[in-house]
Formats: C-alpha cells, sequence, structure tokens
C-alpha cells in the first residue's frame, strides 16, 4: 500500500534517505533539524522501528522526554521484547521524573538480560536516589494520579504531551 502517497519502495529509500540525514544533522550537534529528518523518516517508514528508536534517542539527546517516550511506546506495541528499547523507555521514564517507572522498566531488562551491564549502572544509579513523593499539596484534585500510556492516550484521541494546551484537567500550559 501506499505510504504518503509513495510507493513502498520509494517511501522506503525516502525514509532512509531522511535518516541519513537526520544522522548528519546530529553528527554536527543540530538536533532539532536531526529529529525533523528522523520524523520525516518515520512519517515515510512507521514500521520501521530501527528508526524510530533512534528518533527516541535524538529525542532524549535534546531533552524531549515525554515525546520519546511516546515513540518508545509505539515500538513496545510493536515489538514488546525489544530490550533496546526497553532501556531506553526506562531512560525516558527516568528523564521525565517518573524514578519509579524507570526502575520498574529497568528491572524487567535486567530479568530478560542479565548480561547488559548498562542496565546494572542505571539501577545502581537509581539506588543512589532517595525515593521521593511529592506532598499533597502539589496534587491538584483535577490531576490523575497517574498519568495514562500513549496507548489510551492515542485511543481516546489526545496526546496531550505533545499538544500544546490539552493537559489534563483543563490546565494550559
Amino acid at each position: 500500500p501506499p505510504v504518503a502517497g509513495f510507493s513502498a519502495p520509494v517511501a522506503a529509500r525516502l525514509a532512509s534517505e531522511h535518516a541519513r540525514l537526520g544522522d548528519a544533522y546530529a553528527e554536527a550537534g543540530a538536533l532539532a533539524e536531526a529529529v525533523l529528518e528522523y520524523r520525516r523518516a518515520v512519517e515515510l517508514g512507521p514500521d520501521f522501528h530501527d528508526l524510530r528508536l533512534r528518533l527516541a534517542r535524538l529525542l532524549l539527546e535534546a531533552g524531549n522526554p515525554l515525546q520519546a517516550r511516546e515513540d518508545l511506546e509505539v515500538i513496545l506495541e510493536a515489538r514488546p521484547d525489544w530490550v533496546d528499547a526497553q532501556v531506553q523507555l526506562g531512560m525516558a521514564r527516568y528523564l521525565s521524573g517518573d524514578a519509579a517507572g524507570a526502575r520498574d522498566t529497568w528491572r524487567a531488562c535486567r530479568d530478560a538480560r542479565p548480561d547488559l551491564e548498562r542496565i546494572s549502572a542505571y539501577l545502581a544509579m537509581l539506588e543512589r536516589i532517595p525515593e521521593w513523593t511529592p506532598p499533597d499539596c502539589w496534587r491538584p484534585a483535577s490531576l490523575p494520579q497517574s498519568l495514562p500510556d500513549a496507548r489510551s492516550r492515542r485511543a481516546a484521541g489526545n496526546s496531550w504531551a505533545t499538544k500544546p494546551g490539552t493537559m489534563p484537567g483543563g490546565l494550559t500550559p
């Protein structure tokens, strides 16, 4: 079937070219441009999970862990056993302030792949950080206690993490 108006082989070739250009931008330190090129590559090859994983890594590097989480969750919906994507999801959770989620993710990764030393290093890093729970006064009644994952937000037609003005509880950024 056509992808973005192109035949599948043409879309695949164009996705590869956008990824190559994204890598060149990343090497030059132009992360915003690299992210844009990888976003175009993923639009042309939505099932090219290796490109989506590279996009998520670039988003993390550019300081956008919530956007990275969404892309990583898409990957893991299709390939739930891909440990590298799981490790990156743990990092996205950690960088977005969800240390408990990162810990759970990395523990599952360690159980699946005890040979990966970086997972143990990430868990050791978390062990040095004390558990902290925000006081109740920081949790307005209008905000949910836990935020829905990307799958449930997409099913509800809501992707507030990437659309300004559509945060839970009617809050605006």
